[in-house]
């Protein structure tokens, strides 16, 4: 069960960082922000190296991120049932 807390916090910080991510990258599409120059507080906004904007990529993106917990979860129950098995009786 960690186990599963532990993907299901990963699945969710995930999500979270990728809606961070477009909204900073729509805020810059409708020149609310620019990047690399100061916004406040000493922060600067770094323009990021790869991150598509197209609905179709932010779909797969979160697609891939689906299948990659998904997978991880059957492999924590593989791992489960197997040590439920070999558990002496």
């Amino acid at each position: 069960m960690h186990e599963l807390n532990r993907l299901t916090a990963f699945y969710k910080a995930t999500v979270y960082s990728y809606e961070q991510t477009e909204s900073l990258l729509f805020s810059w599409k409708s020149n609310k922000l620019k990047f690399d120059v100061p916004i406040g507080n000493g922060l600067t906004v770094k323009q990021p190296h790869y991150y598509k904007t197209k609905k179709g990529a932010r779909t797969e993106v979160r697609k891939n991120l689906s299948e990659v917990v998904f997978v991880r979860v059957l492999s924590s129950l593989e791992v489960f049932l197997v040590d439920l098995i070999r558990m002496p009786s």
